[in-house]
Formats: C-alpha cells, structure tokens, sequence
C-alpha cells in the first residue's frame, strides 16, 4: 500500500513538472512597467524574455544579444532570480515580474527570433570629462553572454568623492539574484574606466563615452549606461 501511494506521489510530481514546462514557451514582451513615474518604457530598455523546456533568455531589447539562463519552476512559477527578476504571477497570457525598482507586465508575442550575434551599435565619440564622472549612471541595456552563472554584472556606478575629497564611486553588481554594493576608488581615461574596491579591481574598455551614454565592455559582457541625477 505503501508503495502504491509512493508512486502515485511521484506520477503526480512528474505530471505537475511536465506541465509548468510547457506553460512559458514562446516569447514575451513587457507591455507595462510601474511605477511609471520614474521612467517610460522606450525601444531601447523594454523587457523581453524567451523561454523553453529548460531555459529561458533575457534582453532589453528585441536586437540586443540575450542573456541565457537555467530555467525551474518554484511553487507554480518561473524562477528567475538568476537574471535578478521574482517572479509575482504567471499564467499563459501574463507574467508579471519584479526587480529593485520596477515591477514588469508581459504578454506574449509573435516576432522573429531575438538575434544571438553581430554588432548592435557604432562606436561612438569619446569625450571625457567632468561630466562623466558625476552622479549617477545606471545600465539600460546589456550585451553578450555570461561566462558563469555566479558571474557579477555591473548594474550602476555613482560618482562621488571621499572623505578626503578623492573621486570614488559606488558601485551596484547582480549576481545570483542578488544586488550588492562596493565603495570603490576609479580611474577613467579615453581607454578604460577602472573600478577598485576590496574585492575586485576590474578594468573595462571604454567603447563611447559623451554626457548622455557610456559604453563599457569586460569579460565578453558590452554595457549602456545612461544618466539618471
């Protein structure tokens, strides 16, 4: 008897597994983003996800280079932490996910594939100066593919000066769902931005730099970073 309630209870696991992994299929596009207050939703910064079996991809664009990741179910839902989203509720006309600062409304859509190679932009003017190494600068949009699931990706640097009036500059990374914060010191030039804390001393090459966008690279990974204050 025992054996017979056993299985039914591993049937019904199997049942319950195979049927989540079906249920995301396909692709989705944010449609809704709040609070709307803090900024719109554009072209270059909208939420798409694509998801599989046994994976799922994320990009903030429908040109950009997608983020691949494992894909599992937890509770009935999608779990997404890995690319630093919680899932609040799914279903198969909506999915409604969350980060530090926005929560996202998508629905899916038809659309060809999210391209997964090539160029995306041209490399800009590089003009550094006072302006770019004041305030706060957060990614918009990322490019390229993780080398690790535990690797750290930058989120937002805030340029400021210590104690002592020396240019520092506190810095934001996800890794592993999680968002964590350094103080670090920085150097920056027409060639890299160099960002020094007692964990890491991480060196990106600068691609364009101008008072509205800079772009970083490092590790494969391609950064957009506009002005927020």
């Amino acid at each position: 008897m025992k054996k017979m309630i056993l299985l039914s209870l591993l049937v019904g696991m199997a049942i319950v597994s195979f049927a989540q992994k079906g249920t995301m299929n396909g692709k989705w596009k944010e449609y809704k983003r709040t609070p709307a207050s803090k900024a719109g939703v554009s072209n270059t910064d909208t939420l798409f996800l694509e998801f599989t079996d046994d994976s799922y991809k994320e990009s903030r664009s429908s040109t950009m280079i997608p983020m691949r990741y494992g894909l599992k179910f937890v509770s009935g839902k999608p779990d997404l932490s890995d690319a630093g989203y919680t899932t609040v509720q799914s279903s198969a006309k909506e999915l409604v996910v969350k980060d530090d600062d926005f929560t996202y409304y998508l629905r899916p859509y038809q659309a060809n594939a999210i391209p997964v190679a090539g160029a995306i932009f041209d490399i800009g003017k590089i003009s550094i100066s006072d302006k770019n190494t004041s305030g706060k600068w957060e990614v918009y949009k990322r490019d390229g593919v993780l080398k690790s699931p535990d690797a750290m990706m930058l989120r937002s640097i805030e340029f400021t000066k210590d104690g002592g009036g020396n240019p520092s500059a506190l810095v934001y990374m996800n890794s592993m769902g999680e968002t964590k914060q350094w103080d670090c010191s920085y150097t920056l030039d027409d060639k890299n931005l160099t960002l020094k804390s007692t964990d890491f001393n991480d060196s990106y090459k600068m691609l364009k730099a101008d008072e509205k966008e800079t772009i970083i690279a490092r590790d494969g990974i391609t950064y957009y970073l506009r002005k927020t204050k």
